[in-house]
């Protein structure tokens, strides 16, 4: 008899976290770096996933902590090990494999692949997530147009999207996002950016409720010592000594 044994996951889709909008920069990159970790992992022995997106990262809790995992290799492909990359495939009806929002332009035009096809699909996943709209698609146009715009049209830049986004977040999305595969860094030196640049952002954060803190002290000075000085000069006792 034959059967398959699964993981018994806890948690939920990270799509879910996303609903009505896009996630706090600094979890949407600790997410993508999560999803690099697992993806570097794949790639070390040759699996390119080809389907990532946030209804296959999973958040899961049944350990008693998070762990982000991908999910759903149901159409990876395995490269042979010191060969080219992958070839993209067409299926009977002619159309890519995978979701046409998330797949990279190399694929597109059917070109050779590696793993910096997944990694395109997380820079897509990560612009989704900290501005709320896809880079391409996402209003209503067809698979074939989505498709399209990632070979051809360049992506509204991150900054412009959301105020006062970090410049190197912004200019490291669009990085992931690079046209040509040879631009775009592996899914290992991603992880690594994507914690430095969350930790980067964790500190802009703490600075600035730290000035806010302060401020908000001074302010409080500020009323008390208003205060006080007008209550002194309405004193009756006060205005009968003088």
């Amino acid at each position: 008899m034959a059967y398959l044994v699964m993981e018994l996951l806890e948690g939920y889709a990270v799509r879910e976290e996303m609903r009505g909008g896009g996630l706090g920069v600094g979890r949407a990159l600790r997410v993508c770096g999560a999803v690099c970790r697992g993806l570097a992992a794949a790639h070390g022995v040759g699996v390119v996933h080809r389907d990532v997106k946030p209804e296959n990262v999973y958040v899961d809790w049944s350990g008693g902590e998070e762990v982000v995992k991908v999910v759903d290799f149901g159409i990876a492909t395995v490269l042979e090990r010191g060969g080219g990359g992958g070839l993209e495939t067409l299926t009977g009806t002619g159309a890519v494999v995978g979701t046409p929002a998330y797949i990279a332009p190399e694929r597109v035009v059917g070109g050779e692949y590696d793993g910096r096809a997944d990694v395109y699909a997380v820079g897509v996943m990560l612009y989704e997530m900290v501005c709320g709209v896809l880079p391409f698609g996402g209003r209503g146009e067809s698979g074939i147009r989505v498709l399209l715009a990632h070979v051809h049209d360049v992506p509204v830049g991150p900054g412009k999207m959301v105020a006062g986004l970090d410049e190197e977040v912004s200019g490291y999305m669009l990085r992931l996002l690079a046209k040509d595969a040879g631009e775009r860094p592996t899914a290992a030196e991603v992880a690594e950016e994507l914690e430095r640049l969350a930790d980067k952002v964790a500190r802009q954060h703490q600075a600035l409720s730290d000035r806010i803190a302060a401020s908000s002290g001074e302010m409080n000075r500020l009323v008390e010592t208003r205060r006080r000085t007008t209550t002194v000069r309405r004193n009756p006792a006060t205005d009968e000594r003088s």
